[in-house]
């Protein structure tokens, strides 16, 4: 595999294991994970070679695996079986898209890994698994019940649940529940009660003035929440992603540059998670 574009969209933005705890932390409440991804991936295959395999039906990804010396896989330490065999490899993700199982891809997949990496030299691959949650296991949902407690800390990525996740709480006077990696926390009083995190989704294109005090615009800077981008030429609009900010009100900065070299500076709010 030479590159995150042949990853499926869900799992590109997946760093749980190629960071450490902070930095899963940092790059979700940037919304940097896709880039972390990146960087991980042409870090390996520069230092190391390729991290991957890609299996393909009529010139279509329908799955992977990925995998990498245990110096470049940091989130491995979060698990009570680690460390991994300094001689071994680590799988960390194998998936076949659910429309393409029972046609023996998987093992095909597998067998090209084992393959591969037997030709490097390699003389162990080891992975870690973990037991598929009952049916009736609530999806997206946690439950808290504490007792003198006045708050809790959860690691949501590690917890694996959103950082728009139900928060059913059971307690004996008021408690925070902080969802480590989305900087957003929900709030509880005496008793059971359950809470939902928002988290903002909301994304929109921003359409700008080709014309400002009567000079065409050559470019525009658009920045919000520490984001940035710029649009240049005759298409002056962006879409501007305010996904993964907590509840506020977030204020947009327009810098658009004119045909006589000036700047002008324009401002515009919005609101995440505002009440409908």
């Amino acid at each position: 595999m030479t590159t995150i574009g042949l990853l499926p969209d869900r799992c590109r933005g997946c760093v749980a294991w190629e960071l450490d705890a902070d930095g899963v932390r940092s790059a979700v409440r940037l919304g940097d994970t896709e880039f972390e991804k990146e960087v991980w991936l042409s870090g390996v295959m520069l230092t190391w070679g390729s991290a991957g395999q890609i299996v393909t039906v009529d010139d279509r990804p329908v799955g992977f695996a990925l995998f990498a010396p245990p110096t470049a896989v940091p989130g491995a330490s979060a698990f009570p079986t680690s460390p991994v065999s300094p001689d071994a490899v680590l799988l960390t993700t194998a998936r076949i898209l659910p429309e393409f199982t029972g046609q023996g891809l998987a093992r095909y997949l597998m067998n090209g890994v084992v393959s591969a990496l037997t030709r490097r030299g390699v003389r162990a691959i080891e992975l870690f698994g973990y037991e598929d949650a009952p049916a009736e296991a609530k999806a997206n949902q946690i439950d808290v019940t504490t007792t003198n407690l006045s708050s809790v800390d959860i690691d949501a990525p590690r917890a694996g649940v959103g950082c728009d996740a139900a928060v059913k709480i059971t307690s004996d006077g008021p408690l925070t529940v902080n969802l480590g990696g989305c900087d957003v926390a929900v709030r509880a009083t005496k008793g059971t009660a359950t809470k939902r995190a928002c988290v903002s989704r909301r994304e929109f294109v921003v359409h700008l003035s080709k014309k400002l005090r009567g000079r065409t615009v050559r470019s525009a800077r658009v920045s919000v929440a520490g984001r940035t981008r710029t649009a240049r030429g005759k298409t002056l609009a962006l879409r501007i992603s305010l996904a993964g900010l907590k509840p506020g009100r977030f204020k947009l900065r327009i810098v658009s540059r004119l045909s006589n070299g000036k700047k002008v500076v324009q401002t515009r709010a919005y609101r995440t998670c505002a009440k409908r």
